[in-house]
């Protein structure tokens, strides 16, 4: 408290002085003193004083549970009432101009001390708080996932802008909203409904291979987490989901696959891929467990004389018969997945029954 600017609004001269020597010995300086609410209000305007006392009986129409209503929603300083009047109907008034400290005359010096520095200790929190929750703001406003938090009933309680985005919606239809009505995840490899939300899950749980439905039904891949939040007494209060639009991501990592396991040409595996796949299922019929793979056979077709179709007519021209060859071996197998291109102009097919 020490060094704390006071400003003292209080219509009794001596009592205003007696107030400036306490706080004197506080460790405080007195900024000023007012006998009435414009004067003060001026006073904190220009001054930007770190509490005021506020007399709640002063001179003027406007008395100190008023101002100080106009200085909450002004200024934001903390202010202490100071009062001989402890009736019911002037402690309500004063309760809803939200004050940081209530003190009755006469008090005592070591009331006085107690008041204004658990009054400036409030007002040091609540200034953190404010301060934290704008940061958290911005920090929600900018970031590219999309973060939402529902309630223990999951409805919406707050969505940034990445994920008014991300579900086609504005924070005023999101809001209230439950969140299966506007965001439904599905699992990439089975197409099935995810459920995301588990009561007795304390640690929450990370969302891989899922997707949901924009636009027109476009599909978006997602990554992220469902977090459980918990109130003060360890119970439910809610949820926040976080998303990550992995779409781009997942489209280059698919082509960077297809292009290493397929022929460029064909467009069916390369040699490299169907080797593997196939020592695989071999592999795979060699253990106990296989019930459903069993080997059938290797089909392997070479054209002939292919050198002369590409001496006599160009490469291009070869290039369309290998095209036409191969979307013929595709039609003719379609059930089979095993069909590569494993020479220049060798194609193999893997069977299993």
């Amino acid at each position: 408290m020490e060094h704390a600017r006071i400003l003292i609004v209080e219509d009794e001269r001596i009592i205003a002085l007696d107030l400036k020597e306490q706080l004197r010995r506080f460790g405080c300086e007195v900024v000023g003193i007012h006998p009435d609410a414009e004067s003060a209000i001026a006073a904190v305007q220009d001054l930007h004083p770190d509490l005021v006392l506020m007399d709640i009986m002063i001179q003027g129409p406007v008395d100190g549970i008023e101002a100080a209503r106009l200085l909450r929603d002004t200024t934001h300083v903390p202010v202490v009432f100071l009062t001989a009047y402890s009736d019911d109907a002037t402690l309500e008034r004063a309760k809803a101009a939200d004050p940081h400290g209530f003190v009755l005359k006469p008090f005592k010096e070591r009331e006085l001390y107690s008041a204004i520095d658990i009054a400036l200790h409030k007002a040091t929190v609540e200034r953190h708080l404010v301060e934290n929750k704008a940061l958290l703001d911005s920090i929600l406003e900018t970031i590219d996932d999309a973060v939402i938090s529902v309630d223990a009933t999951l409805r919406v309680r707050f969505a940034n802008p990445s994920a008014q985005r991300l579900v086609g919606m504005s924070a005023e239809a999101i809001a209230g909203e439950h969140f299966e009505s506007i965001c439904t995840l599905y699992d990439d490899d089975h197409n099935a409904a995810v459920s995301l939300f588990d009561k007795d899950d304390i640690e929450g749980r990370m969302l891989e291979s899922v997707y949901l439905l924009g636009d027109r039904n476009a599909k978006i891949n997602v990554q992220g987490t469902v977090r459980p939040v918990l109130d003060a007494r360890g119970a439910l209060d809610g949820y926040t989901i976080a998303l990550r639009d992995i779409s781009d991501v997942t489209r280059i990592t698919n082509s960077l696959s297809y292009q290493a396991n397929h022929d460029s040409l064909t467009g069916l595996l390369n040699r490299d891929s169907f080797i593997n796949r196939m020592a695989r299922v071999i592999a795979l019929r060699d253990t106990p467990a296989n019930t459903e793979h069993t080997f059938a056979g290797y089909m392997y077709a070479d054209l002939d004389h292919f050198k002369i179709v590409n001496d006599v007519c160009g490469h291009a021209a070869g290039d369309e018969l290998l095209r036409q060859i191969a979307e013929d071996i595709d039609s003719a197998y379609a059930d089979i997945e095993l069909k590569a291109r494993v020479g220049d102009d060798e194609f193999g097919i893997f069977l299993e029954s």
